[in-house]
């Protein structure tokens, strides 16, 4: 009989210390693994992807040039990366001022925009990105790039130019706005309406 006191003081003894252990282990390997998936959740083609540090509805963007607006781009939404100087935008409106007092307007589904140096980019999903140059020039393609320095749209997408009956069509574009020069490359094709 008095073994039998024994074995039940000492499973007390030794059961925590079994006990302690596995759930240490247990917690371990749980944390792990919310771990692994909470990153696994923010990598996206092989990118992790951040918080964003600021959410803007409605958000706009000025550039300015002798007291006068030449660069203005909205979006309904825009999640801002401070260190990053770059926004990423949600229903895109953009409006280009040329030198000569013309207007082009740019519209996309999407699109990201360093706000440093105000070097955009805009997409749309049914791939008709159209930017209208003035003068009844219009440009449809998937997406264009915007390099403010040297004031010049780029895309690098099909692209199709329509004015006044004649439609180009290439597969890559680059225009300067403010000389209103362009340049269509990659199986060009000219059609002309009569």
């Amino acid at each position: 009989m008095g073994d039998t006191g024994f074995l039940h003081r000492g499973s007390r003894i030794i059961l925590p210390f079994l006990i302690i252990p596995l759930i240490s282990y247990i917690i371990f390997f749980l944390n792990a693994g919310i771990n692994k998936r909470n990153l696994s959740d923010q990598e996206k083609n092989g990118h992790i992807i951040q918080e964003a540090d600021t959410r803007i509805d409605e958000f706009t963007l000025f550039q300015t040039n002798n007291g006068k607006v030449d660069l203005e781009i909205r979006a309904k939404r825009a999640e801002v990366f401070e260190e990053e100087e770059m926004a990423l935008l949600r229903d895109v409106k953009v409006t280009i001022n040329r030198e000569d007092g013309m207007r082009v307007y740019l519209v996309g589904d999407s699109g990201s925009v360093n706000t440093s140096s105000k070097d955009f980019r805009i997409n749309k999903k049914e791939l008709d990105t159209r930017i209208n140059l003035g003068d009844d020039l219009t440009v449809i393609t998937g997406s264009i790039r915007w390099i403010n320095k040297d004031r010049e749209v780029i895309s690098d997408s099909p692209v199709e130019i329509r004015r006044a009956g004649i439609v180009i069509k290439g597969n890559q574009f680059v225009a300067n706005l403010d000389t209103q020069e362009f340049e269509v490359s990659g199986d060009v094709e000219t059609h002309i309406d009569r």
